[in-house]
């Protein structure tokens, strides 16, 4: 059995500490493979672990740029790390490849819902008295 099926066996019994020792050693042994990208994000994600999650789904997204599935696990963990306008990005892109993915929609409404505002929109205006 190789690290990747060990992995993704751990993954399945939830146990996502281990299952991050057996990705890395997969994606060590297979850079080119996205499914052992993608489950080694989820193994961090898993744990809370979110800022060691961003780097192999940004490596699945890369090497499967036409897979909604890809941008919308990045814009979920760059959402969890409150990196709003890089979520948003990935999102967009999400849609653009499949418009009508309900999962992508569902984190466009949280992202709307609970992104700051941009700092354009929070800064006071410039006081202009009337002119004559």
């Amino acid at each position: 059995m190789s690290a990747f099926e060990r992995g993704l066996d751990l993954i399945r019994a939830a146990r996502y500490d281990r299952a991050q020792v057996e990705l890395t050693v997969a994606v060590q042994e297979e850079p080119g493979n996205p499914q052992a990208w993608r489950y080694l994000a989820a193994a961090y994600f898993g744990v809370g672990d979110f800022a060691n999650a961003e780097e192999p789904a940004r490596a699945c997204a890369e090497l499967t740029p036409g897979d909604p599935a890809a941008h919308l696990n990045l814009a979920i963990i760059l959402r969890k790390l409150g990196r709003w306008e890089e979520a948003r990005a990935a999102l967009d892109e999400c849609l653009r490849l499949r418009p009508d993915y309900e999962a992508a929609r569902i984190e466009l409404s949280k992202h709307n819902t609970y992104a700051p505002p941009p700092a354009s929109w929070t800064e006071e205006p410039e006081f202009e008295p009337f002119s004559e």
